[in-house]
């Protein structure tokens, strides 16, 4: 008969009051899962941050998940954005603490206010960002308006293309 020097690994778990052994030259693995909670208690005493209800966690408002351990954010971002560390990341169209306003593009170039994601221009600019000066009487849809000056169509002319061209 052969004897081999083996080592053998003896750890307490304090989580569930066992312990762990382990032989070194074993072909098996040992895992560790946490203890199931017995009937009518909660996963982790709801992390403190719940109430135990009949085993399942009621979490407190900020948390979730099965045992209240994930923070959460207002409204889940209302999918406008992800939530990280309990704080929106919002998307770029989307602004304010739970993503559920709707922002403008560029927010309206400073020359504009943004309602619910449009922007409604300043006197004297226009695009959909604000950003392109407007013209005047946005040249009465009878011009092409550039860099704040009417091009005017043919037959119209003046500053706004009010006018009809005499022939």
């Amino acid at each position: 008969m052969e004897l081999r020097n083996i080592s053998i690994l003896t750890a307490f778990d304090p989580r569930s009051d066992s312990q762990l052994i382990n032989a070194h030259d074993s072909p098996f693995f040992l895992s560790y899962a946490p203890p199931v909670p017995q009937e009518g208690e909660c996963l982790n005493d709801c992390s403190d941050q719940g109430r135990c209800e009949k085993g399942k966690c009621i979490c407190f408002q900020g948390f979730g998940g099965p045992d209240c351990s994930s923070v959460t954010c207002p409204s889940n971002c209302h999918e406008g954005g992800i939530c990280v560390d309990g704080q929106c990341v919002c998307e770029s169209s989307f602004t304010g603490p739970d993503c559920s306003i709707k922002s403008c593009p560029n927010d309206c170039s400073n020359r504009g206010r943004c309602v619910q994601g449009t922007c409604q221009c300043d006197t004297g600019f226009s695009g959909i960002d604000c950003a392109d000066k407007a013209c005047p009487g946005n040249c009465n849809n009878r011009g092409q308006c550039l860099k704040g000056k009417c091009l005017c169509h043919p037959g119209f002319t003046g500053l706004d293309c009010r006018q009809k061209k005499l022939k």
